[in-house]
């Protein structure tokens, strides 16, 4: 079993993440709520990750370091307008009664402000 969910893992960080943002994106689904802003941050997860992923390819060219500074800074750049997706997200949990959802959601934003920080930095 083991193997197999190896079989399907995707094989780097960047495509990991873009994979993390697709699941979210099929939550909001599951819990009716797509379109919404929780959705939202589930695209901005998931198009960071496309950008990690191109950023890993380019690192093969001696050329690219431009680009991958680029697509490095876009990364940060997409988790921080998911983080303030997050923010409209609570409020819409509020709205819905929905106390479980929101403290959830609140657990993800210093994650994800963490992270877009120090993608940021590292594309300094």
């Amino acid at each position: 079993m083991a193997s197999q969910h190896f079989l399907h893992s995707p094989s780097t960080p960047g495509k990991a993440l873009a994979r993390s943002g697709e699941l979210l994106i099929d939550l909001t689904t599951k819990l009716d709520l797509y379109g919404g802003s929780l959705s939202a941050t589930g695209a901005s997860i998931r198009n960071c990750g496309d950008c990690l992923a191109q950023a890993a390819a380019s690192c093969r060219f001696k050329t690219a370091a431009e680009l991958v500074i680029d697509e490095m800074r876009e990364g940060a750049d997409c988790l921080r307008e998911g983080r303030e997706k997050l923010s409209l997200a609570i409020e819409e949990s509020k709205v819905d009664g929905d106390a479980v959802l929101m403290g959830r959601i609140e657990s993800m934003i210093g994650p994800m402000q963490s992270a877009s920080g120090s993608l940021e930095e590292a594309g300094a």
